[in-house]
């Protein structure tokens, strides 16, 4: 039975964001309100600007322990996850996306760890990846595993936390963990960061040096989907990156990975010119190019600097000539490829 006693906080705040889409929100939603751990409220943090959510909310049942938070106007996923906190009175928080899905002990599992040692700071497990219909690619979910620096860790304390959090980006603080409301500066959770906001908040949890606790469960689904933030094409979209990775240097927080958060910048900043390159912003581009290439000298950023001096028609020339001799290339190793028995 939920816990709703009078003037009672609940244990656990989760923020459920919203931005215009709804598809997906019943389930997520239900997710969260069929979890077997029971002393939670649910903040349902709409950034439409249109209270596109309130019906389906209404009619979601439990409703007394649902916050629904519409923003008059849409702030940007940072300042709505910080408005949503400021509304919280829970002692630990939680964050899930409107797409994605919590599995039935999630919170079960990762509050305990925080309620055993008030020194902790943060509970993350592992998660699945699933496609638009909600089909978990086992594949995909492991090979995540592997790059996020998951694999093979066993319950407990991590003792390489910094390399965990940072270098690898190993906790999903929005969709499996849970941690301490109050260990964060939530003045740093800024504009900028945008979409890259997870993973800016477990950097400043991480910065705090305090202990973090990992269960090497899969206890969440991220779903994979066109319209994800992830999958934003724009000239910016990359420049969340350049400026966690900027502040990360400057303030000094974890020198042991000067060399590994310079790299990453430098290659954030690569990225970051590409996709402005990609908006016909040449100049803006050329600037980023060159500041990579300070970082970390490569010729790529400085052919790419270079190339996006010439006119657009001589680079779509260039382009096409590459594309075809690449196919030339590949031609004879393609005819040569044997034929499966069943396509003869």
């Amino acid at each position: 039975m939920p816990n709703l006693e009078p003037g009672k906080a609940p244990r656990v705040s989760v923020i459920l964001t919203v931005y215009k889409r709804t598809e997906y929100l019943a389930e997520a939603l239900n997710s969260v309100l069929s979890q077997s751990y029971s002393d939670f409220e649910v903040i349902v943090a709409d950034d439409s600007g249109t209270e596109a959510a309130r019906e389906l909310v209404a009619g979601c049942g439990q409703i007394e322990r649902i916050k629904y938070l519409p923003n008059p106007a849409t702030l940007g996923v940072a300042l709505n996850v910080v408005n949503a906190a400021k509304h919280a009175r829970g002692e630990f928080l939680a964050i899930l996306n409107d797409d994605d899905i919590w599995e039935r002990d999630l919170l079960a599992s990762l509050t305990p760890p925080l309620e055993a040692d008030p020194n902790r700071i943060l509970a993350a497990s592992d998660h699945w990846i699933m496609d638009r219909e909600g089909r978990i690619d086992a594949g995909l979910s492991e090979s995540w595993t592997m790059d996020f620096g998951r694999a093979s860790r066993a319950e407990g304390v991590v003792a390489d936390a910094v390399e965990f959090v940072v270098e690898k980006g190993g906790p999903a603080i929005n969709v499996t963990a849970v941690f301490r409301k109050n260990a964060l500066d939530w003045d740093l959770v800024v504009p900028q960061v945008a979409g890259a906001y997870d993973y800016w908040i477990s950097c400043l949890l991480a910065a705090t040096r305090k202990p973090i606790y990992y269960v090497p469960k899969r206890l969440g689904r991220w779903r994979m989907h066109g319209e994800m933030e992830t999958g934003r094409r724009s000239h910016d979209r990359h420049e969340n990156l350049v400026y966690i990775y900027s502040t990360l240097i400057k303030r000094g927080w974890f020198p042991e990975l000067k060399a590994v958060l310079r790299a990453k910048l430098a290659e954030a900043l690569f990225v970051a010119a590409r996709d402005k390159l990609a908006f016909g912003r040449a100049r803006e581009a050329r600037t980023f190019f060159w500041r990579s290439f300070l970082l970390q000298p490569r010729l790529r950023p400085l052919a790419q600097a270079a190339a996006s001096i010439l006119p657009g028609s001589i680079l779509s020339q260039i382009k096409a000539r590459r594309a075809a001799l690449r196919k030339t290339a590949d031609a004879p190793a393609k005819q040569n490829c044997p034929v499966p028995p069943d396509k003869e």
